[in-house]
C-alpha cells in the first residue's frame, strides 16, 4: 500500500552544481525516473532545472505541476497547471483544468476553485471526459462550497504549534499524551546528518519517541523502548491500553521510497520493560493488504480495536475497520460502514469511550482541503453523520491524528499546514504536532442546526468580493512614457479594450486551422467575458457597497496592487503599473457626477473618507512562462497568459481610525529601483537604501520579505520618527547564484501599507 499522508516521505534535492552540464532532455529523463518511482521531491527539482531551458514547454510544465502536486505543494502546482492551460488553450485540457481546480482548493483558493469546477460542469466541448469526471467534480464542488460557507465560522479553538525539539524539519505525527506530562509521538527523519546539498540519498527511519514537558519547556526527545523501534522497519502509530501497560503500533516496510505492507504489533510492559513485539493475527494483518493506525477502545465486556486498511470489501482506498477483542481473541474485522467510510481515504481513528465520539480524518467528506479532521457519535457500525471540526483545527492542508487530552478541554493533532517546519526545498512536505485548546459549553463551529443565518455586514460583503482584478490592453495607459500619473479613466480604457477583442481573436488564432483555431478563439472569448468583463462587474458592485459605508461615516481604506507583463524593462513596467492604479482612482473621481470626490480629497458630509494605498509591482510577479519576446507578439501581447499579467488588483479593504487622520508612517524613497552593480560570483555585496518617513507616525518593526534567501535586509534604526531620514541595509550573497543579471524584489509591509523595491544586480 502506498500511504501518502501517514508518513510523508522526504527525498533529497540534487544540487545544480552536480548536474550543471546536463541537457534539458537529461533533466527531464531524471525527473521521469524519479516520478515513476514515487520520489517526487527530486522529480520536482529535475523538472525545474529542465524548465530553465524552455519555460514555454507545455508538456514539461505539466510534468512539473504533477510532481509539485504529488509533493503536496499545491499552491505552486496551481500556477503551473494554469501555465499549461494558458499556453495550450483552456478548452483542450479538461484533465488539467480539473487538476488546477483541485490544487486551488487544496491551496485555500476556494472562490477560484469553485469557478473552475462550475466551468467544467458547463463545458460542452469534451462531453465524454466531463461525464467520466462528473461525480468527482460534483463532490469537489460540494466541498469547496462547504469551505466558503464555513471559513469564517466562530472560532472555538486555540491552536499552538509545538516548538523544537519536538517538531523538526522532518515529520512528527501521532501525538499521544500519557501521565507525567509526557508526550509520545512518531517521527520520520533521516539517520544521517549530511546536508541536502552534499549527498545523493539518505536513509530515512520512522520511530516512536517520548518527551516530557517541564517548566523550562519540552525535553530533548528520547527513544520509546529499545525493543519497539527498529532499523529494519518504519515504526509508528502507537496507542496505549490496560493502564498504559499495553501498546499497539505499526511496522511498515520502506520500498524504494514508498511505505507499504504495514502490520500491527502489540507489546506488554513487565517490570518496567516492554516485551518483544508480537504481530496480531492474520485476520487483522491480512496478507496482501496493509493494516495500520491502531486504536484500542476499552470497554466493560469487550474491547474494540479500530484500525485502517486497504483490504478488499471497503468503500474506498483506505477504510476504517474494527475488530472486537474478547477473552484475548480478535473477532473477524468489520467495516465501520459508509457513513464514516467513503470513496476516498479515512485515516487515524481515535475513539473517546466516555463520550462515544470517534475522531478521524478524511480526504473525501466535505472539508477545507487535503485531509480534514471529523467527529461522529456512535459505535461499532452505527454512526451519526460526521461533523467537520472546523478552522483552525482544520486547514487547506492535511490535518490528522486528532487525540483528545486528559482534561477534556485540549487535544493534539498533526498537520503540514503553513508554519510547519520543513527541510530545504520541500515546502509542505512535513507534518508537525499542534496543541489545541477547546472551549467548553460552546456549540461546534460547524454544525447542521437550522438557526437563521446572521445578517452579513456591508464590510463583510466587500471582503467577500475581494480580490477584484481589472485588466488592461498592452502598454496602456499612455504608451512610451515613464510618468507615474495619467488623466485616463479606467472605464474609458476598458471600453477601448473591448473594442480590440476581435483583433485579439485574429492575432492569437493566426496560422491555426480547425479545432486548434476554434480553441484559440474560445480562449480569447473566455478571457474577455470571464476575466475582463467579470472584473468590472465586481468593481461596480464594490462602488455601490462603498457608498453605503461612506454614508455611515466610515473612514475606508483600499489597497490596490499594479502589475505588468515582462515585455518591457522592470523600471518601465514599474511606472506603467503606477499609471494603471492611477486610472482606477480617476474612475472613482467620475462615478455619479463626482460622488466620491469629497471622500477622496478630504471628508464627505457624513464624515467618512477614502484612503488609497498603492503597491506598484511592475513585472516582478509575472509568471515565468509569459513571453517577453517583442518579436513574438502572439504570445507576448495577444495570448491570454500575457493579458492576465496586465492588471491591477484591489486586494484589501478596511476601515477605522487609522484612515487619513491616523498617525501612520510613510516610506518615501528617492527611487523604488536600486541598481547594486556587478558582484563577483561567490562574493557578497552590501548597500544602503535611504528613505524619509513622510508620514505622521513612527516607522517601527516593518515586515521585510525578499524573493530569495540570497538577499538579507534590515532596518538600521529601530525607530524612524516622522520627518526623519532612515535607511535599510541590504546584503547580497552570490554563493549559490549563477552568472547573469538578477531582478529581485524587496517587499516592506508596515501599518497596512506596502512598499516594493526592485533590486537589480549582475553576477560576473
Amino acid at each position: 500500500m502506498k500511504v501518502k499522508v501517514l508518513i510523508i516521505l522526504l527525498f533529497l534535492l540534487i544540487t545544480n552544481g552536480l548536474y550543471s552540464q546536463k541537457t534539458i532532455r537529461e533533466y527531464e529523463a531524471d525527473g521521469d525516473a524519479y516520478f515513476k518511482s514515487g520520489r517526487y521531491y527530486p522529480a520536482v527539482e529535475s523538472y525545474r532545472n529542465a524548465l530553465k531551458f524552455d519555460t514555454a514547454n507545455t508538456a514539461l510544465a505539466y510534468k512539473y505541476a504533477e510532481a509539485l502536486s504529488r509533493s503536496l505543494n499545491y499552491c505552486k502546482a496551481a500556477k503551473w497547471y494554469e501555465a499549461v492551460i494558458l499556453q495550450a488553450d483552456t478548452f483542450t485540457y479538461t484533465d488539467c483544468l480539473f487538476k488546477l481546480a483541485v490544487a486551488r482548493k487544496n491551496c485555500g483558493d476556494y472562490q477560484r476553485a469553485k469557478a473552475d469546477f462550475e466551468r467544467l460542469l458547463s463545458h460542452s466541448s469534451d462531453i465524454k471526459k466531463i461525464n467520466s469526471l462528473k461525480p468527482r467534480i460534483e463532490h469537489e464542488l460540494s466541498s469547496v462550497e462547504f469551505a466558503i460557507k464555513h471559513i469564517n465560522d466562530t472560532v472555538i479553538y486555540t491552536v499552538e504549534h509545538l516548538p523544537a525539539p519536538v517538531n523538526t524539519p522532518f515529520s512528527e505525527f501521532n501525538p499521544v499524551e500519557i501521565p507525567g506530562n509526557r508526550l509520545v509521538y512518531s517521527s520520520y527523519t533521516t539517520m544521517f546528518t549530511d546536508s541536502f546539498q552534499n549527498i545523493f540519498s539518505q536513509f530515512y527511519i520512522s520511530r516512536i519517541l517520548m518527551t516530557r514537558l517541564r517548566e523550562s519547556g519540552w525535553n530533548e526527545p528520547e527513544e520509546f523502548g529499545n525493543k519497539i523501534n527498529s532499523n529494519r522497519y518504519l515504526t509508528a502509530n502507537i496507542c496505549f491500553a490496560n493502564r498504559y501497560r499495553t501498546i499497539y503500533f505499526t511496522r511498515c516496510y520502506d520500498r524504494n521510497g514508498m511505505v507499504g505492507n504495514c502490520r500491527i504489533f502489540t507489546s506488554e510492559k513487565t517490570k518496567g520493560k516492554w516485551s518483544k513485539p508480537k504481530e496480531l493475527p492474520a485476520s487483522i494483518n491480512l496478507p496482501g493488504s496493509s493494516a495500520t493506525q491502531p486504536y484500542l477502545a476499552e470497554g466493560k465486556d469487550y474491547d474494540i480495536l479500530y484500525f485502517v486498511s486497504d483490504r478488499d470489501g471497503g468503500y474506498g482506498k483506505n477504510d476504517i475497520w474494527y475488530s472486537i477483542l474478547k477473552n484475548g481473541e480478535y473477532q473477524e474485522p468489520s467495516n465501520l460502514g459508509n457513513v464514516i467510510n467513503t470513496e476516498g481515504n479515512e485515516m487515524t481513528p481515535n475513539y473517546d469511550t466516555k463520550n462515544r465520539i470517534l475522531y478521524f480524518s478524511s480526504d473525501w467528506h466535505d472539508g477545507f482541503g487535503g485531509f480534514d479532521i471529523f467527529k461522529s457519535e456512535g459505535g461499532l457500525n452505527q454512526w451519526k453523520q460526521p461533523v467537520n471540526m472546523g478552522i483552525p483545527v482544520n486547514s487547506e492542508n492535511n490535518d490528522l491524528y486528532f487525540t483528545p487530552g486528559h482534561n477534556g478541554t485540549d487535544a493534539y493533532f498533526s498537520s503540514n499546514r503553513i508554519g510547519s517546519f520543513y527541510s530545504e526545498g520541500t515546502t509542505y512536505c512535513c507534518s508537525d504536532i499542534y496543541y489545541v485548546t477547546i472551549e467548553k459549553k460552546t456549540k461546534d463551529s460547524v454544525d447542521n442546526d437550522t438557526t437563521p443565518p446572521p445578517v452579513i455586514s456591508t464590510r463583510q460583503k466587500i471582503i467577500d468580493l475581494l480580490p477584484i482584478t481589472l485588466y488592461f490592453d498592452n502598454d496602456i495607459p499612455d504608451p512610451n512614457t515613464t510618468s507615474d500619473t495619467t488623466i485616463s479613466n479606467y472605464k474609458d480604457l476598458l471600453d477601448r479594450y473591448f473594442d480590440q477583442k476581435e483583433k485579439y481573436e485574429k492575432r492569437y488564432s493566426r496560422g491555426l486551422r480547425g479545432a486548434a483555431k476554434n480553441n484559440a478563439v474560445d480562449t480569447i472569448n473566455d478571457f474577455f467575458d470571464n476575466y475582463v468583463g467579470a472584473g468590472f462587474r465586481k468593481l461596480e458592485t464594490l462602488v455601490t457597497l462603498l457608498k453605503t459605508e461612506l454614508d455611515s461615516g466610515k473612514d475606508v481604506r483600499l489597497m490596490i496592487e499594479g502589475y505588468a507583463s515582462p515585455l518591457n524593462t522592470p523600471e518601465y513596467n514599474y511606472h506603467l503599473s503606477k499609471r494603471r492604479i492611477a486610472s482606477l482612482v480617476n474612475y472613482l473621481y467620475t462615478v455619479d457626477n463626482g460622488y466620491f470626490v469629497p471622500y477622496l480629497t478630504n471628508k464627505g458630509k457624513s464624515g467618512g473618507s477614502i484612503t488609497i494605498f498603492s503597491n506598484p509591482l511592475g513585472d516582478s510577479k509575472a509568471a515565468p512562462y509569459v513571453s517577453s519576446n517583442p518579436n513574438d507578439k502572439r504570445n507576448s501581447v495577444y495570448s491570454k497568459a500575457a493579458a492576465l499579467e496586465r492588471r491591477i488588483t484591489i486586494t484589501r479593504y478596511d476601515y477605522g481610525n487609522s484612515g487619513k487622520n491616523a498617525e501612520s508612517a510613510v516610506i518615501k524613497l528617492k527611487s523604488n529601483i536600486i541598481n547594486a552593480g556587478s558582484i563577483k560570483q561567490g562574493e557578497n555585496k552590501s548597500g544602503i537604501i535611504g528613505f524619509t518617513n513622510s508620514g505622521t507616525g513612527p516607522l517601527e518593526k516593518p515586515t521585510i520579505e525578499t524573493d530569495c534567501n540570497c538577499i538579507q535586509v534590515r532596518l538600521k534604526k529601530e525607530k524612524t520618527n516622522p520627518g526623519e531620514n532612515g535607511s535599510f541595509a541590504y546584503l547580497i550573497g552570490t554563493t549559490k547564484l549563477k552568472k547573469g543579471v538578477y531582478f529581485q524584489t524587496i517587499t516592506i509591509k508596515y501599518n497596512g501599507k506596502t512598499t516594493v523595491i526592485q533590486l537589480i544586480f549582475k553576477v560576473i
